[in-house]
């Protein structure tokens, strides 16, 4: 795997064009809503006249021919001339008025459906007509269609323009969605067709009544990608049916872009999915004609693909298509249009476009209406995770008889920066039941796919049992259960740093018995040792001598009245909050976030008598067993499986996850000693930041190589309290987690 690349030729394409832009923009060109979407088809016009110039469509320079010959070159005439030019464009060759100048009547007829709406357009300049000439000099017929919606979305933003690789769909990951839906079965049938004439004709009868539909398309990647694979497909049947270099007779049209639906919000990037798959069809019938010997029997004019652009977002699509075979598309984003640079102050006219898990639910809901689709969706990782996306994957299966067909766990692309993220995931979806599933799995982020034939894959993609996870208020394993903090840990008098505590206890030693090491739910992100001043166990006679303590509880006061007055005068009233409960016995506290690239989930492991903070979960009464199972690979790979996403990473709840920990039933006497040793060992390793005296912190996004020497020593003994064999990957360590849990739930609701 590589990264996104950034061809030179669609860069300069992406420079050449987003410099017209610029220039359009700075005529005034585009000020008002009515010229938003001329300045935008007029981009597309533009590629498009480059590209049919070097692909073959029209005579080799011909566009540009128009414009360096035919126009003045104060550029007072541009406009006339491109009107001219899309006029001619969009009529057939017959119907043309004679007086037309050789260098337009010998065009070719691209039909309405691209030229055919007449567009206000700008008045040129000199430097405008040199832009837009400049254009025709990019190498266009080095630029796949494929690009164009990755091309077009990064020219209104200079900045973007440099980062055109965010925007990179790339073929690899499309394929992941296509190869298994529908390709590797259509290309296994052509190979046992051999030359069978009659198996080989119905394969292309089959190939020719397929339908594709893309509810999110875009600018239509997966879509163009499709379509572009049943052409190829098509073509090698044909050389197969009637042999290399043999003319074929007459035939049919074959594949068309009819069979292609798509619907997009954004009237724009639809616009651009028309313009990549047209080009993509001119392309494979050029690839046709040449390798039957006789030209295509379509004409090159924009067929009927069925795009929809301002669709309803409410409209019941999922009753009201006509039969597909397969559904496909990108689910990994949410955005209401694409809000250009320059409309950012206009009201959005768009319906947020739908997509993720919700998206998928319609999918179920549609494929329940037409049993004999399937489909397959490129989605984000966060989808299959928490407890809300459950509920949806609960509803698809028992509601709508969807399983899952087949998947690719996690897997990374490149991003600009060089570095390789797993948040996304593919899953193939269909009410067929198919005795063995195929789930594909990484090791790394860029590591090629591992295939397995599984006999089910549940919708955390793994071949384990379907499990519903809920919050638990008690741990499923005999395990001290969470507690909660309650000292209040931010924005608070009562909370002092290192400097304030000493100040304070030499101006008022008596103070002491009432400050204590707090851990706030911060710590993880900012670990300076702080200390709260636990007011409500003053008592009342002691507060004369304590004029320092005095001060911050007015302090407190003042503000806490401040603050329930504007939510109502009653709130004033509220009555003291109890006591901070203070832990009488080491405990494990639980960072509320995991972030995504950490090999091991941080946590605290704090001395009796430090208060925990306000949101803070810990495990009273912690053991070094119980530290060390925390921070294994095995709780952590639980903890990244089940969370769901937020701004810090991972969101770990721990009546999600460590409640439902499926923790070993009686580990031996010598597996614990193993653990506490290993435990030790991480221990003395120093860390990256150093901690408060009673706080020790695990950092897991911290390994160094003695760091992870300890943590790896601590693993293997982790393991061995599970089951005698290691762990290979991640993966194996989710799917015996998972069928331990399902059959340590079953014991406890026998034993209810």
């Amino acid at each position: 795997m590589s990264p996104a690349p950034a061809d030179s030729a669609t860069l300069q394409a992406v420079e050449r064009l987003g410099q017209l832009f610029d220039g359009l923009r700075a005529a005034g060109f585009g000020d008002y809503p009515a010229q938003d979407r001329a300045l935008e088809e007029l981009l597309v016009r533009v590629a498009c006249c480059c590209f049919a110039e070097d692909a073959g469509l029209f005579a080799a320079g011909q566009f540009r021919h128009l414009l360096e010959t035919h126009t003045r070159p104060d550029g007072t005439d541009t406009a006339a001339r491109l009107h001219q030019l899309f006029q001619t464009l969009s009529q057939p060759v017959g119907r043309r008025p004679p007086t037309l100048p050789p260098v337009l009547a010998t065009l070719p007829c691209l039909g309405e459906a691209l030229f055919g709406e007449v567009l206000p357009l700008p008045a040129f300049t000199a430097e405008l007509r040199e832009r837009l000439l400049a254009c025709t000099h990019c190498p266009w017929a080095h630029i796949s269609p494929l690009e164009f919606g990755a091309l077009f979305q990064v020219l209104f933003d200079p900045y973007q323009r440099q980062h055109l690789g965010e925007h990179y769909m790339p073929e690899a990951d499309v394929l992941k969605v296509v190869a298994p839906l529908f390709l590797d079965e259509l290309r296994l049938d052509l190979a046992r067709a051999g030359h069978d004439a009659a198996r080989l004709d119905g394969l292309h009868a089959r190939l020719a009544t397929l339908r594709l539909f893309d509810p999110a398309c875009g600018s239509g990647a997966f879509l163009a990608v499709a379509y572009r694979e049943l052409r190829q497909l098509e073509l090698e049947l044909l050389q197969a049916r009637y042999g290399p270099g043999r003319p074929a007779p007459e035939a049919g049209p074959g594949v068309q872009l009819s069979q292609c639906t798509g619907l997009e919000t954004d009237d724009f990037l639809g616009r651009v999915a028309e313009l990549t798959l047209w080009l993509l069809d001119h392309q494979f019938n050029q690839r046709r004609a040449a390798a039957l010997g006789r030209p295509h029997p379509r004409p090159p004019r924009a067929p009927g693909l069925h795009l929809v652009h301002a669709f309803r977002q409410d409209a019941n699509w999922e009753t009201g298509l006509p039969p597909i075979d397969y559904v496909l598309g990108d689910f990994t984003y949410r955005r209401q249009g694409l809000q250009r640079g320059w409309q950012l102050g206009r009201p959005a006219l768009g319906h947020t476009h739908w997509s993720g898990t919700g998206g998928l639910l319609r999918v179920a809901r549609y494929l329940a209406y037409a049993p004999g689709s399937r489909a397959a969706f490129l989605l984000p990782k966060n989808d299959l995770q928490g407890p809300t996306n459950a509920n949806y994957w609960q509803e698809m299966q028992h509601e709508h008889g969807v399983v899952i067909q087949f998947a690719h766990r996690p897997f990374g692309r490149f991003l600009p920066n060089g570095r390789a993220d797993a948040s996304q995931v593919v899953v193939g979806i269909g009410r067929q039941a198919e005795p063995l599933k195929r789930l594909f799995a990484y090791d790394t982020p860029t590591s090629e796919a591992r295939l397995r034939l599984v006999p089910h894959i549940n919708h955390y993609l793994l071949a384990a049992p379907d499990v519903w996870f809920a919050r638990r208020q008690r741990p499923l394993a005999n395990v001290p259960a969470l507690a909660f903090g309650n000292h209040p840990s931010e924005a608070t008098h009562t909370l002092l740093d290192e400097g304030k505590h000493r100040a304070l206890l030499a101006r008022e030693p008596a103070a002491a018995p009432y400050l204590q090491h707090v851990l706030p739910f911060t710590f993880f992100r900012d670990n300076r040792s702080l200390w709260g001043a636990n007011l409500q166990a003053v008592p009342a006679a002691a507060w004369a001598h304590l004029p320092g303590l005095r001060a911050l509880r007015d302090a407190e006061r003042q503000k806490s009245l401040a603050w329930s007055q504007q939510l109502s005068p009653e709130a004033a009233f509220r009555p003291e909050p109890p006591p901070a409960a203070i832990p009488t016995s080491n405990y494990v506290a639980l960072p509320l976030g995991v972030q995504p690239d950490a090999a091991y989930l941080s946590a605290a492991y704090v001395a009796a008598r430090v208060l925990p903070g306000s949101m803070v979960e810990y495990i009273p009464q912690a053991t070094p067993y119980l530290f060390g199972m925390v921070i294994s690979a095995m709780f952590s790979a639980w903890v990244r499986q089940l969370c769901g996403l937020w701004k810090y990473g991972y969101r770990n709840e721990g009546t999600f996850t460590y409640h439902n920990f499926p923790f070993p039933a009686a580990p031996s006497p010598a597996q614990l000693a193993e653990v506490d040793a290993a435990v030790a060992a991480v221990r003395a390793v120093r860390g990256p930041h150093p901690s408060p005296s009673p706080v020790y912190a695990f950092w897991g996004d911290y390994l160094s190589p003695e760091r992870a020497a300890a943590a790896a020593r601590l693993d293997a003994a982790i393991d061995r309290c599970f089951r005698p064999e290691p762990f290979a990957t991640e993966q194996e360590r989710l799917e015996f987690l998972f069928a331990a849990y399902q059959q340590l739930a079953a014991v406890r609701d026998a034993a209810r």
